[in-house]
């Protein structure tokens, strides 16, 4: 119940000689932060209550170094508006729950992440074995906030959810792994949402949700691999408005590799690399285009380049392919989505200022990795 100060937080730290457990009993809450202000938790593991930290209307909360065995939620803090909740940041934890792939029947409850408000920075966690990795909530709104370099696996519903933002935030540098979907933006309230720079690997059903009227996402420079169609866009019949996409790999088994049932409004779908197996190229607005030469001449999809078709055999150097069944769940470590010598990805998109600055070919590559450097460090520093 007691609050901290600007420049003055009060600090909970483990000691450093043997771990620290803070044990629930068994009860609602093992950690009750609601309402606080300027408040630290640091090196401690937190186990045995339904919610292990509760920070509900509060605001600069700081959770880091620490370990979540969840029985249903992690860490929460919403209700609170851009006024109550501003400053929240999450680094460098473990979450892990009791979930199991592949996906139940029904959505389940448990979630690494809850928050709502602004100004956050969610970054550099291991997630593992829940429904949501990061959830967006309705009960409160986000705006202003950073989720990156996270490593998730094995969510059963969506890895990132920015559901019910309005405006600025950033999806950026996470790798996530066998989830349902890899970013969920249902809905968007103009945005933007940017999602760049994510590696998401078998997705059971697309790497970005666009559901419930979802309104000003840009997606860019992001690679997916999963099996079946590349790029699902399956709102059955709701608007998809404001929605642009650049330099993102998609690669799947079959087509319509770029399909969507949502009515979409003033997007820009342009200069995207898509590799599939069968079928045609596009679903889009109640018509089938076969190939990406016919998507763009019916000046329907694009505005100037239109999507490139690629071979997916040659693609990366780990000589990573779609996988035959969603069910098996790969090891983390297979999400290395660096391109291959020679990659028909190499060289092949368009320079988006702050997005691709600094690529090493004759233009940007396209997806999450650039020729010549190193993966980002996904989930926990040292």
């Amino acid at each position: 119940s007691r609050s901290g100060e600007p420049g003055r937080a009060i600090i909970y730290r483990g000691a450093g000689d043997g771990e620290v457990i803070l044990d629930g009993e068994g009860g609602e809450r093992a950690w009750n932060a609601q309402g606080a202000r300027h408040v630290w938790l640091e090196g401690v593991t937190i186990r045995n209550a339904r919610y292990l930290f509760v920070g509900n209307g509060g605001s600069h909360l700081v959770v880091r170094r620490s370990r979540f065995e969840m029985t249903r939620v992690g860490f929460e803090a919403i209700t609170g508006g851009y006024d109550e909740s501003r400053g929240f940041f999450v680094t460098d934890n473990v979450f892990i729950g009791p979930c199991k792939w592949p996906r139940p029947p029904r959505i389940e409850p448990y979630n690494a992440i809850s928050v709502s408000g602004a100004g956050h920075v969610i970054a550099w966690n291991y997630i593992h074995r829940v429904a949501d990795g990061v959830h967006g909530t309705e009960h409160g709104r986000l705006a202003a906030s950073d989720i990156h370099n996270n490593d998730i696996e094995l969510c059963t519903d969506d890895g990132i959810e920015a559901d019910y933002g309005d405006a600025n935030v950033r999806v950026f540098e996470n790798r996530v792994t066998n989830c349902y979907s890899g970013v969920s933006a249902q809905p968007i309230h103009g945005g933007p949402l940017y999602v760049f720079r994510n590696a998401m690997l078998n997705v059971e059903y697309s790497p970005v949700k666009l559901h419930n009227d979802t309104a000003g996402v840009l997606i860019f420079h992001n690679t997916s691999v999963r099996v079946g169609r590349p790029f699902l866009i399956d709102p059955a019949g709701e608007t998809v408005n404001d929605v642009v996409t650049r330099n993102n790999l998609f690669v799947g088994t079959s087509g319509p590799a770029l399909s969507s049932t949502g009515k979409m409004i003033r997007c820009d779908f342009d200069h995207d690399g898509y590799a599939w197996e069968v079928g045609p190229f596009a679903q889009w607005n109640g018509r089938t285009y076969r190939t990406p030469e016919a998507a763009r001449a019916s000046g329907q999809l694009y505005r100037r380049d239109g999507a490139l078709q690629l071979a997916e055999r040659r693609l990366f150097a780990s000589g990573l392919r779609p996988p035959a069944d969603f069910r098996t769940a790969l090891p983390r470590e297979a999400n290395d989505l660096r391109l291959a010598p020679g990659s028909p990805a190499a060289g092949k998109g368009v320079a988006l200022p702050n997005f691709s600055d600094g690529f090493t070919g004759p233009a940007p590559a396209l997806g999450c990795c650039e020729p010549g450097r190193p993966l980002p460090h996904y989930g926990p520093r040292g």
